[in-house]
């Protein structure tokens, strides 16, 4: 990806988009009305901005705001839209795990260098063998969800096994605290344990199952 020398950021409390995700948001504040309008001048390509989860703790503050998490989605808006009452719609699009550096601007909105987070190199045999047997755990899962599985249909057909895992993440995991750990992981293998995990509980558990 020819990424710029900073994008902007967009913090959300308790929010971790994954990458192979796609989520809408809506622009109100003066200072993200400002970042929209900002990306829509862009080409199409070179909309980036990355969502960081806000720090969580109130006491943790850089230059009178609250710090983000270094690690977060790089995403590309694939949608801008300029509703009649100021706002912007805005769906992004999570495209690869990055880590920010904040950098000085005279922007309202925040911006960030970023460094691209590849996965670290593994066994691919036995990525596959693993990553398969996730596959079908989540195939039994939605067989037992009958017509409320409907949202694995469209991640259950992924033909990439790495961001299955991670859509698959953003269905199961919760707690913002949870996915950010899971973002973090550069081991394809652990993210897929992690998955495999949750699944297993799911699945063996004797209450109805459900996604989050």
């Amino acid at each position: 990806m020819d990424l710029p020398a900073a994008i902007p950021l967009f913090p959300l409390p308790d929010h971790v988009l994954l990458p192979g995700v796609a989520s809408p948001y809506r622009l109100f504040e003066p200072r993200y009305r400002a970042l929209a309008a900002a990306l829509d001048a862009l080409p199409e390509a070179s909309r980036f901005l990355a969502i960081p989860r806000l720090a969580t703790s109130n006491l943790a503050t850089e230059g009178g705001r609250e710090q983000v998490a270094p690690v977060a989605a790089l995403t590309i808006a694939r949608q801008l839209t300029f509703q009649a009452d100021g706002t912007w719609l805005l769906v992004a699009e999570g495209v690869a795990r990055v880590a920010l550096t904040p950098v000085i601007c005279d922007t309202p909105f925040r911006q960030a260098a970023v460094t691209l987070l590849p996965d670290q190199p593994e066994d691919s045999g036995d990525l596959a063998t693993l990553i398969d047997g996730v596959r079908g755990l989540a195939s039994h899962f939605r067989l037992l969800l009958g017509e409320r599985g409907a949202l694995l249909d469209a991640v259950l057909v992924q033909p990439e096994p790495v961001l299955l895992i991670d859509q698959l993440g953003a269905l199961l995991l919760g707690p913002a605290d949870e996915r950010q750990a899971f973002l973090e992981e550069r081991r394809a293998s652990a993210r897929a344990l992690r998955v495999r995990q949750v699944l297993l509980r799911l699945t063996g558990s004797r209450g109805e199952p459900s996604l989050n």
